[in-house]
């Protein structure tokens, strides 16, 4: 009973002085690696050329850490052995992504993507094909259930048109 009138006591304290607990969660996070039509990997600069091209909000270019080819350092303890650029989209404070559609244009060739993702608390990094014309849809059914440590292979991919 006494302990039921501490918990009261200290919300109603909160309350009258506005005091608000914050929401903890993790990110939603939808990472995307680009690469040349030869499937060399973009480059930190040439994806922000990338993203300054895309509607808004565009993704921003980052470097993600990797522990080996295709294994992500921050779900891993192993140590840093390379880094990659990739466009990248985040919401921490909602924990849910949205992703519906980009597209990107790079050296006069347009890939239109077609996500259709609600990523809720999770973080995707997902490779992509050889840059091309066309539109591409992700098959979710390559996807798993829950983020992993590993970068979703570009087999994903579905090719659905040749002009994007």
């Amino acid at each position: 009973m006494k302990t039921l009138f501490l918990t009261f006591l200290m919300l109603g304290a909160c309350a009258l002085t506005n005091e608000a607990f914050g929401q903890s969660c993790r990110p939603a996070i939808l990472g995307y690696f680009v690469r040349d039509a030869k499937g060399k990997n973009l480059s930190e600069e040439q994806l922000r050329a990338v993203s300054k091209e895309m509607s808004q909000p565009a993704p921003e270019a980052v470097q993600v850490a990797l522990a080996a080819k295709g294994i992500l350092v921050g779900h891993s303890t192993k140590p840093t052995k390379m880094k990659l650029a990739a466009l990248q989209l985040a919401d921490a404070a909602d924990c849910d992504l949205k992703v519906g559609e980009m597209t990107l244009q790079h050296n006069g060739m347009t890939m239109r993507l077609i996500f259709n993702l609600d990523i809720y608390r999770s973080a995707y990094y997902i490779d992509s094909l050889p840059f091309q014309n066309g539109t591409f849809e992700l098959e979710k059914k390559g996807l798993p259930e829950s983020s992993s440590d590993k970068i979703i292979s570009a087999k994903v991919w579905k090719k659905i048109g040749n002009k994007p």
